[in-house]
């Protein structure tokens, strides 16, 4: 109600204003009435301050479907949902101008759930889906039908999701759809594909092999809890899928077979179906398509947190990247904030450690000459029991002889935020007013796009707030919440990957500009040279690395 009646006297002062003759014809009674309305005014910022009422911009008005689904002022789209018989949850999505139609489907299950004997399974499964069904047996009849269709297919395997994608001419949706469901219907996984679809993933492999950033990933793996399933090598390639396995005496393709009948299961899955036809037709599409897959009532799969542990924080790792670059980031283990979807603590940090204005972080480091891009927030392998958050510092030439200087910067600005005057309600409504500015007037995207991020979103937000989740709009306020995340991102339990060829010289050399290499330790100031790295290699990137 205070907003209410700034809002008001606001209004009204505008208008007395905006009415009024030229300054200099002013009659004194509208004068006074000015002054009576600024006192008015202040008196109320008082009152608001005093009940700790938010200053804020008054929020969007909200669009609501008929389903209750929330969505953006400017989205033509028409959404609802369904949940089969068999418990498949499907979002539909109806474009009257679309020219292509597409589909996503989420099982929640991935690769943290392969079995120890053969990594890479689960995203083996997904490659072998693709071959064949019982109701289309000619190999790769599916793929070929979407290109025809002028379509395309893809799909990914994560630690705790599988997702299949395709987009196809709007028209041709309910034969590609038939052809989609089949790979979770009746899959014919056949034997003479498991040599081909190997080598496949085997291809994938040795592309990812030049690429710094699958390089560090697995690094990250290596230098974490070796216990923990999320510790293993995902992706698969030739020798653990297939040479190993075979030598062993397992059956490939009936471990396939295994894990899809164990973990293939329709209450386990969500699909997103976006097209041309209108909503009930779409509904019937959806009905006709995956109401076959079969129901397990299997639970998802639960994965423990111990992710790290005490003694894989703390770190510094040295590593020897294939592009040329030195890259500083910091990263932290943090409980799940999935749940936490609407209070959004970590958008909080990283909006004010990704600040790039006067007095951020990285106005500093750049005054320093020390960094030229500073990025921070949540990683996109964040899982369902652990997250994970992240600062990455691009350095220059000097940041990278100067890194314990560049990471008390960081430490430092979070000791900020930890401090005298806490979490701020006014930033964090400013964060949450831009983020409703662009939800509400977006760019269309895409119908692969849509449906994609759609049917992954499924297995974790509610109908309702799926769209303003997948946009991290924030909703609600809550300070303590940003306060308790704020705890741990702490030197004593952040894991720093230091990435420079530098590290293949003598450490103790001069950088060319006079200073040597310091160890960003928990007390930066008091940093003493490092030693040479002792260099090892990851055994399955060959990364060389060294981790103190």
């Amino acid at each position: 109600w205070i907003r209410d009646l700034m809002r008001a006297f606001c209004f009204l002062y505008s208008s007395v204003v905006a009415r009024s003759e030229p300054r200099a014809h002013k009659p004194a009674i509208l004068s006074g009435l000015s002054l009576l309305l600024c006192s008015l005014l202040l008196l109320l910022l008082i009152v608001a301050k005093a009940f700790k009422t938010p200053i804020m911009a008054p929020e969007m008005n909200r669009v609501v479907t008929g389903d209750g689904i929330i969505k953006p002022q400017c989205d033509k789209l028409q959404y609802t949902s369904i949940t089969l018989p068999n418990g498949l949850r499907v979002l539909l999505i109806s474009d009257p101008e679309t020219d292509k139609a597409a589909a996503a489907l989420n099982v929640r299950v991935g690769s943290m759930s392969d079995p120890v004997e053969l990594p890479g399974l689960a995203h083996f499964c997904e490659h072998m889906l693709f071959y064949s069904s019982e109701k289309y047996p000619i190999e790769d009849e599916y793929s070929k039908f979407i290109s025809d269709h002028g379509g395309h297919t893809n799909a990914f395997t994560a630690a705790e999701d599988t997702n299949y994608q395709f987009d196809v001419n709007w028209d041709a949706l309910p034969e590609a759809l038939d052809r989609f469901a089949q790979f979770f219907i009746s899959p014919l996984i056949s034997g003479d594909g498991v040599e081909r679809e190997v080598k496949a993933v085997d291809s994938e492999h040795g592309k990812n092999l030049a690429v710094d950033a699958w390089r560090f990933h697995q690094l990250n793996k290596a230098t974490g809890n070796q216990h923990h399933p999320w510790a293993r090598f995902f992706t698969g390639n030739l020798e653990t899928l297939l040479t190993t396995p075979t030598k062993k005496g397992i059956n490939v393709r009936a471990a396939v077979a295994d894990f899809h009948s164990r973990h293939y299961s329709a209450n386990l899955m969500a699909a997103a179906v976006y097209g041309r036809h209108s909503l009930d037709e779409l509904q019937q599409l959806a009905v006709d398509a995956f109401s076959g897959v079969p129901n397990q009532e299997l639970q998802a799969p639960q994965f423990p947190p111990d992710i790290f542990q005490d003694e894989h924080r703390g770190l510094l790792i040295r590593v020897v990247p294939i592009k040329e670059s030195h890259i500083l980031d910091i990263q932290w283990d943090i409980p799940p904030t999935e749940p936490l979807y609407r209070k959004a603590p970590t958008n909080y940090i990283s909006h004010l450690l990704g600040h790039e204005g006067a007095g951020s972080a990285f106005a500093l480091l750049k005054a320093r000459g020390l960094a030229t891009a500073l990025s921070a927030g949540e990683g996109g392998g964040s899982l369902s029991s652990r997250s994970f958050f992240g600062v990455r510092v691009d350095l220059t030439e000097e940041g990278n002889a100067r890194i314990a200087e560049v990471a008390e910067v960081i430490f430092k600005y979070l000791d900020l935020m930890r401090g005298l005057g806490g979490v701020s309600e006014q930033i964090y409504a400013e964060l949450a007013g831009l983020q409703e500015l662009r939800f509400n007037w977006r760019d269309k995207l895409a119908p692969y796009s849509i449906t994609t991020s759609l049917a992954g979103a499924m297995a974790h937000y509610p109908d309702r707030d799926l769209l303003l989740a997948m946009y991290h709009v924030p909703q609600e306020f809550d300070p303590e919440c940003i306060h308790e995340f704020l705890q741990y991102l702490t030197p004593t339990r952040a894991r720093l990957t230091w990435a420079t060829r530098r590290h293949e010289q003598p450490a103790a050399a001069a950088n060319g500009n006079g200073s040597t290499q310091q160890h960003p330790t928990l007390a930066p100031a008091t940093a003493e040279v490092l030693p040479p790295p002792n260099l090892q290699s990851e055994p399955i990137y060959g990364t060389r690395y060294d981790a103190t």
